[in-house]
Parts: C-alpha cells; structure tokens; sequence
C-alpha cells in the first residue's frame, strides 16, 4: 500500500472500526503492515466495542477476542476499561485498584455511572455510591 500515505489509512482504518470491532478482523489477516495499524492507539481507542457489553462471553479469559479487548483497554478505551473492571469485580474479587480503574470510567455513560453506582453501594462505600446514584438519577427526566 506504498501509494496511500499511512495516515489516510490509519484514518479509513479507523472509521471501519468506530462501526464494529470485526471489521477490523480482516486487516489483522491482511499481514503485518495492517495489524499494526489496528492496533495503534488512534484506532483502539476509537473502535466500537459495544458488543463487548450485550455479549459478556466476548470478554471472558478464554475468549479469543479477549486480547483484543485487552488492548482497547491498556490504551485506555473507555467500554473496555469498564467491562475489563466490572469482570475483575465479579470473578477476581474486589479491590481498590479495580474500583479505581471502574471510577475513571464511571461518569463516560449511563452504563458505568450505574455500574460504578452499584459496585461502590456493593462494596461499602455507602455515602460515594449514593453520589454516583444521584446523579445517575438526574440524567433521567423519567424513570
């Protein structure tokens, strides 16, 4: 592809992603020149992993979208950062570092608003939990 500048491609690369992560599976194939592109930062943080939330089986650690997912997450995406913490608080246990990385998300969407909300009230931070519950609440006109 030496007659498209790298970041044309980068950008139309991305723009197949922000549609749906499997998209992104063919340039993966293509060879080394496409995967590293795909696993750039520009276009893992803005690939649609919204599938990841509506099918949990995606994410588990036998998955084989999970190192996908992962990386979403080490680059700091913000749906794969919730689900890799909302995994982790469910199956691993609770702890502060994970608690930690569910609030950098926790105000992004009304999915980790709750998620946050519930996970705080779950694990005793009572007063924080109530907070994040609120204002969740208040994004609502009716409910």
């Amino acid at each position: 592809m030496s007659f498209i500048p790298n970041p044309l491609i980068t950008d139309i690369i991305r723009r197949i992603g922000s549609e749906g992560f499997r998209y992104l599976g063919p340039f993966i194939a293509v060879g080394p020149c496409f995967k590293e592109i795909v696993y750039s930062r520009e276009v893992l943080l803005d690939v649609d992993l919204d599938e990841f939330m509506f099918n949990t089986r995606l994410g588990r650690e036998e998955s084989i979208y999970r190192p996908f997912l992962l990386r979403c997450a080490a680059e700091g995406h913000k749906t794969a950062r919730y689900i890799e913490s909302l995994r982790r608080l469910t199956q691993v246990g609770v702890s502060v570092d994970v608690l930690e990385m569910l609030g950098e998300v926790g105000y992004s969407d009304l999915y980790t608003m709750f998620g946050f909300a519930v996970m705080l009230l779950c694990c005793g931070s009572y007063e924080q939990g109530m907070i994040v519950n609120r204002t969740f609440m208040a994004r609502f006109e009716t409910l």
